[in-house]
């Protein structure tokens, strides 16, 4: 393949202007390592560094975006490029037609070219612009386009403006110049109509009103002769009034017919907005040209052009009639006129440009541009002469261009070598070509019967039509007819970033098809790893691609799938047949593995056409005629292939191979018979030709196909066969006739001898696709050439289109050619499968075994072999369809949710064993939480990976973990959340449906249903176990995959099962439905976990990984011992300051007090508790309240407690107050009152005396509904807003705090629910209790706030 790129050097080395920039042309192998590349270029003096947008050279390949035609190589640093702006100014008409201005944030000024200013500025070579004609301003409110005191102004709409405000897409007029405002990421698409002729004028119908003659007389006579009548009768006078009617009915038509004309109006100017847009369409300004800059992307069967037919090219603009039909017709009638409507002239005859040089240049490149971009021109090849050398490098970027030397433009061979042999094409011959090149260059081309574009010296006398461009205005000639327009113009470097952008097919960018083309150009890679590659590809879209060559529009491939069943090849000898076939087979065989595609070769030329691929691992026989009876035993062996293929598919109940596919069936590939010399086969063995006929009639649904290749298919292929043969390729044919027979044209038998290897496609009736067919033979000479080859692009040019000077390589034999092809695929096959490569088909699966062992299972161990991926081993399922057995996995995040439904020893709790086995230590990593009916998952209870386990018997906490689920789901919904991936383990879901239904926490059930329903969207699968009231329950339908364990079942519980294939009666056999499996019940035998292996997988899980940590849900412990509270909040607090924990001497009295151990956590709790406030603690006998008090002081070293004995209380607090009145000693941060419901009346008076000096209080008090008149402190603590309630009996005992609570039912001594501000959270209180070691003395405390996180505040 050709790169045509440019080397851009900035090293101080190469500082010459000559130096600076370098256009190249690349010979290379597509597919090439860059580094390759780059050390070509480093013979130029290129240096090390090179780079393209930013990405080392050496990490590109060759024919892959960046390394691409068009490519820009940079040697030397450079900074990464900068964002583009993301608005852009085009110029879509005018002189600086198709420049494309990029709009920065700030003022940009549009002036005339030529003049400097500071600052941003666009100068665009517009004669009508003022040096300072407008500016452009971008900014936060929007765009506003401003007229700088233009002499021409700045029009908008048609007015003119001083300033207006741009939308995206509106046009505006500057000097001659029609910009728009565009998004920068949203380039316009080509119309696929764009260059063709200008369509039929619309039709629009003209409605007059019915004529009404008789009735209208009638009407206006009868009320006038009836008044005169009566009057004269009755010699009443009034009747005359009657005779006004007369004037009514006349004035009725009048209405009629101004709603008509209306109408008429109304529907003309729609017609003509229609035809204004349509013509848009037909004829894109180059502004549109610019943006897209592609060329239609080459298919196998490009349209062909009409006979006769051209492309249609746009001048300019010009104010023209609508092409509009009235009908019925109306003489004198004006349609209406559409302002700037492209002009266009089709590219035929001899077409003079007169003008400027620059004028003139530019309008022809614009035409260039056109030919080369439009659909329509797709089967027009340009042929570019004249011209700067900065014009003739630029354009052979664009494809279908061949720029001409000025010496070849007198030669007619190289005209011809430069056009396609069955095409049109279009001469432009622009300014500085010599007089006597460029008479002899219109005259060869007017021969032809090319359209040919040139300045009017150039173009001879008596021209087709004339371009005149003037200054002001400029004409169209044609004739008598006379065409003002304003001409569309391409600046030079806007044609070539034009045409740069267009290089975007990385092979041929050549309106020609190509002499000769390699197999390595076109097809996959010949290597092992690319092959291995090609094939992972191609076994996920099931094509199967044939690579065929090149034709003008680039690589052409035949789907075998599509295209086929079934081929027909015609040459005579010497054409290529032999090798067209070679080259089929290798390129199919390097981008389809054997067990998608095979081969059986038929060959009757001895086997020299087909035997050198016999060692392909898809090849599954070679026949030749040289053996005794092989083709008896070919047919034989294709009778038998046919019928296994029928029995599969129809033990699939699959309609064909795609369809048998579509179900997972695999390892039956499809099998191409390759007959070279169909003729000799037929003569040799006339029964063959039954046998092919029931494979051409078949072969479509069995995945069988023909490619039979022949001199004369005359005689040979019966009609029958031909039935079913859709693509046909004809070579060299020796008669018209010949090629009217294979192609319904007569244009293979006019290929030239010397071009072997030249044929024409033709699909399902389509018109005939010339191409050049690969050669496997030039592909191997490749290697044998030097790597790569770096062209000078001017002297590439002199040289002539496609021509290179050098050495010439030796063509290989045939074998020769196809031995590293042969070991390339033979390694890849090896490699596929880790060794030698196995057979194509296994005739049987083995059954599936009675008891599995999860370490039996393929690629799974004990623990240390699991899986690698992220897949969850659950047993072997047997998969008929496909002839195999395989492992059965489930990964969480691909299959969804996983329900396991059967009877309690049928092997869905062991199943779930499995699974949370390997969820523990087999990555990737994922948070495992458990609800655990029956206690069979306790032992994953502390695991690392394990946010929580509930029993059935913690309904509280159970409901608690499905809450925190659904909050961290929510939380991932809204983007907040985690990342790690959460699995939900349930078992025996009746008994927890059952269970929640009679608790408190019935709401739960509901939140559960939304976990399946909801979950998989933020990363939560759920694996749920149950029987029948599992089926029956609202979320069973919301879980995808599900394996049903029949063991023990009876049919009335399988009536809401699906239907389950036949199996034995066997724990953890069971049958596999939905996601994790193929399409259909499947029979599985789920892996079972024994006690040594659950060992080794608890261990593993120890040790595995798991970074981030799972949030988890922990039980209360049933006692908090003071010392172990106040050390946890130590460590909490040196974890977040360094070190500075509880111990340290900056405590203050008035901070929050440390309470005990809450939330999901076991976290420490401290509760704020203001001066005056009072924390109230209720409970019951017995229930730990005076253990509370005497833990505080121990919890809160570094606070100053009051609590002295009941005997002396009263005495100590009067004591206290009178200290702290007299300045003495300050008052103590806490005063503790136990048992404050029965205090005496003196006592009840002195405490708010103690509140108002600024203490703290913390009193208990019994459960009583006269609690606020046996306790006033009650009243106290009810606005402090803080509470703790131990073992409440009632939902009611919460109302003292103003909240109802969740009674938690048999508590441990000392659980008590905090509550905040009308937030509730259960919390287990500290209580003193023996411990070794010496704990912390009074004031040894340090400040510690909620705000440091040692403290919880509510969490329901």
């Amino acid at each position: 393949m050709e790169l045509h790129c440019t080397l851009v050097t900035l090293s101080p080395g190469h500082a010459r202007a000559r130096q600076l920039r370098r256009e190249l042309v690349i010979d290379v192998a597509e597919g090439a390592p860059g580094a390759e590349v780059a050390a070509a270029l480093g013979h130029l003096g290129a240096g090390r560094l090179l780079t393209l947008d930013g990405v080392p050279l050496a990490e590109c390949l060759a024919g892959e975006p960046p390394l691409r035609s068009g490519a820009v190589i940079v040697a030397g640093a450079v900074a990464p490029p900068s964002p583009a702006p993301p608005l852009v100014l085009v110029v879509r008409t005018g002189p600086a037609a198709g420049t494309v201005v990029p709009l920065a944030r700030g003022v940009l000024a549009l002036g005339r070219a030529g003049t400097a200013t500071a600052g941003p500025r666009a100068a665009l070579p517009d004669p009508e612009l003022s040096r300072e004609h407008a500016t452009v301003e971008v900014g936060d409110a929007g765009v506003v386009l401003r007229d700088a005191d233009s002499a021409n102004g700045t029009w908008l709409e048609g007015a003119r403006v001083r300033e207006a405000s741009l939308a995206v897409g509106q046009e505006f007029r500057i000097g001659g110049s029609v910009c728009t405002l565009e998004f920068a990421a949203e380039p316009p698409a080509v119309h696929p109509e764009a260059g063709s002729a200008p369509p039929d004028p619309l039709t629009v119908t003209r409605h007059s009103p019915p004529s009404r003659r008789a009735a209208l007389i009638a009407t206006a006579v009868l009320p006038l002769l009836l008044g005169v009548g009566l009057a004269a009768a009755t010699g009443m006078w009034m009747f005359l009034a009657f005779t006004a009617v007369s004037a009514v009915s006349l004035a009725i038509p009048l209405f009629e017919g101004g709603a008509a004309r209306r109408a008429f109006a109304r529907a003309l100017a729609a017609a003509a907005d229609d035809d204004a847009a349509r013509r848009r369409r037909h004829a894109p300004d180059a502004g549109v040209l610019v943006r897209s800059a592609a060329s239609p992307s080459p298919s196998a069967t490009p349209p062909s052009p009409v006979p006769d037919s051209a492309v249609w090219l746009r001048l300019g603009t010009a104010d023209q009639p609508a092409l509009i039909t009235v009908e019925p017709a109306e003489p004198g009638m004006d349609v209406p006129r559409l302002r700037g409507a492209p002009l266009v002239i089709p590219a035929q005859g001899r077409v003079a440009v007169q003008g400027g040089a620059e004028p003139v240049a530019g309008l022809l490149r614009s035409l260039v541009l056109q030919t080369a971009l439009l659909p329509a021109g797709r089967d027009f090849g340009v042929v570019l002469v004249g011209g700067s050398p900065e014009l003739r490098l630029a354009a052979r970027y664009l494809p279908r261009v061949r720029v001409l030397a000025d010496g070849a433009a007198e030669s007619p061979s190289a005209l011809e070598a430069a056009m396609p042999a069955a095409g049109s094409a279009v001469v432009v011959m622009l300014p500085g070509l010599a007089p006597e090149a460029a008479s002899a260059c219109s005259r060869i081309a007017a021969q032809r019967g090319w359209a040919v574009f040139g300045p009017a010296e150039a173009s001879g006398s008596a021209p087709d039509a004339e371009i005149r461009l003037g200054a002001r205005v400029s004409h169209l000639v044609r004739g008598d007819e006379r065409i003002p327009f304003a001409p569309d113009l391409v600046p030079a470097q806007v044609f070539a970033a034009a045409a740069r952008r267009a290089a975007a097919e990385p092979v041929h960018h050549d309106g020609a098809v190509p002499a000769s083309c390699g197999l390595d150009e076109i097809a996959a890679a010949f290597d092992a790893e690319g092959m291995a590659e090609a094939w992972s590809r191609a076994a996920a879209d099931r094509a199967v691609a044939v690579p065929l060559g090149l034709s003008a529009s680039g690589a052409l491939y035949l789907d075998l799938v599509a295209d086929g069943p079934h081929i027909l090849i015609a040459g005579t000898t010497g054409s290529g047949k032999s090798e067209l076939l070679r080259s089929m087979v290798a390129g199919a065989a390097a981008a389809c593995p054997p067990d998608q595609l095979s081969f059986l070769f038929v060959d009757f030329k001895g086997g020299s056409g087909l035997e050198p691929l016999g060692g392909l691992p898809h090849c599954t026989g070679l026949v030749t005629d040289l053996a005794e009876g092989g083709m008896d035993r070919a047919l034989a062996s294709l009778r038998a292939e046919l019928r296994r293929r029928e029995r599969i598919l129809a033990g699939a109940r699959a309609a064909d191979l795609p369809d048998y596919c579509a179900r997972g069936g695999t390892g039956l590939p499809r099998l191409a018979v390759v007959i070279d010399e169909f003729r000799v086969l037929v003569d040799e063995a006339p029964g063959a030709l039954a046998e092919l006929l029931r494979i051409a009639t078949v072969g479509r649904s069995l995945g069988m196909h023909l490619v039979m290749a022949t001199q004369r298919p005359q005689g040979a292929v019966s009609s029958d066969i031909r039935a079913n043969v859709t693509t046909t390729i004809a070579l060299r044919t020796q008669s018209e006739s010949e090629s009217s027979d294979v192609l319904g044209s007569s244009v293979s038998a006019r290929i030239p001898v010397g071009l072997p290897g030249r044929a024409f496609l033709r699909v399902a009736g389509s018109e005939p696709v010339e191409f050049q067919t690969a050669s496997l033979v030039v592909g191997a000479s490749r290697a044998a050439s030097p790597g790569i080859l770096v062209h000078d692009a001017a002297d590439w040019l002199e040289r002539g289109v496609g021509s290179h000077a050098g050495h010439r390589i030796r063509l290989p034999a045939p074998a020769e050619a196809a031995v590293p092809l042969v070991a390339a695929a033979a390694a890849a096959w090896a490699r596929r499968h880790g060794g030698s490569g196995p057979g194509l088909r296994r005739l049987l699966p083995p059954p599936l075994p009675e008891r599995l062992a999860l370490s039996a299972v393929p690629h799974a161990g004990a623990h240390a072999a699991a899986p690698p991926s992220a897949d969850v081993l659950l047993g072997v399922v047997d998969l008929p369809s496909e002839q195999r057995t395989a492992p059965l996995v489930w990964t969480p995040e691909a299959h969804g949710h996983l329900a396991l439904v059967g009877p309690h020893g049928a092997g869905g709790r062991e199943c779930l064993t499995a699974i949370a086995a390997q969820l523990l230590a087999a990555p990737p990593t994922r948070h495992v939480y458990v609800l655990d009916a029956d206690g069979s998952l306790a032992w994953l209870a502390g695991q690392p990976r394990v946010g929580a386990h509930a029993g059935a018997s913690d309904l509280r906490r159970a409901a608690r973990v499905i809450a925190r689920l659904a909050e961290e789901c929510s939380a991932r919904r809204s983007g907040h959340g985690g990342a790690t991936p959460l699995v939900l383990l349930i078992s025996g879901w009746g008994a927890w449906v059952s269970a929640l239904r009679q608790s408190p926490q019935a709401w739960a059930e509901e939140a559960l249903v939304d976990l399946v329903r909801d979950g998989a969207a933020a990363g939560l699968a759920v694996v749920a176990e149950g029987e029948r009231e599992f089926v029956a329950s609202r979320a069973f339908a919301g879980l995808p995959s599900r394996i049903h364990f029949p063991l023990g079942t009876t049919e009335e519980t399988r009536l809401a099962w699906p239907r389950l294939p036949a199996m034995p009666a066997l724990a953890g056999r069971g049958a596999a439905t939905g996601t994790v499996v193929p399409a259909g019940a499947h029979a599985v035998q789920c892996a079972v976990l024994d006690e040594e292996a659950k060992s080794a997988w608890t261990e593993a899980g120890v040790r595995a990984p798991c970074s981030p940590r799972p949030f988890r849900v922990d039980p209360l412990p049933a006692l908090a011992p003071a010392h172990e509270v106040a050390a946890r909040a130590r460590e909490a607090a040196g974890g977040m300051h360094g070190g500075n924990g509880i111990g340290s001497g900056d405590r203050c009295a008035d901070g929050p007090l440390l309470v005990g151990l809450a939330g999901d956590e076991a976290a420490p709790l401290a509760l704020e508790l203001g001066h005056g406030q009072v924390l109230l603690v209720l409970g019951g006998r017995g229930a730990g309240k005076s253990g509370f008090l005497e833990a505080l002081p121990l919890m809160n070293s570094g606070t100053r407690f009051v609590h002295p004995p009941r005997a002396g209380q009263l005495e100590a607090w009067e004591d206290l107050l009178a200290g702290a009145e007299a300045g003495r000693r300050p008052l103590p941060a806490v005063v503790l009152v136990d048992d404050a419901d029965s205090l005496t009346p003196a006592e009840d008076a002195l405490i708010p005396r103690i509140l108002d000096a600024g203490a703290r209080v913390v009193a208990t008090a019994a459960y009583s509904a006269a609690l606020y008149a046996r306790c006033p402190l009650a009243l106290t603590a009810r606005s402090s807003g803080v509470g703790l309630l131990l073992a409440p009996r009632s939902p009611a005992d919460g109302e003292v705090f103003g909240t109802r609570i969740d009674v938690p039912g048999r508590v441990p001594p000392g659980r008590a629910i905090a509550v905040v501000d009308g937030c509730t959270v259960d919390v287990q209180l500290g209580h003193r209790a023996p411990r070794a070691g010496r704990m912390p003395g009074a004031g040894s405390g340090g400040p510690l706030t909620t705000a440091q996180g040692l403290a919880l505040r509510g969490e329901q």
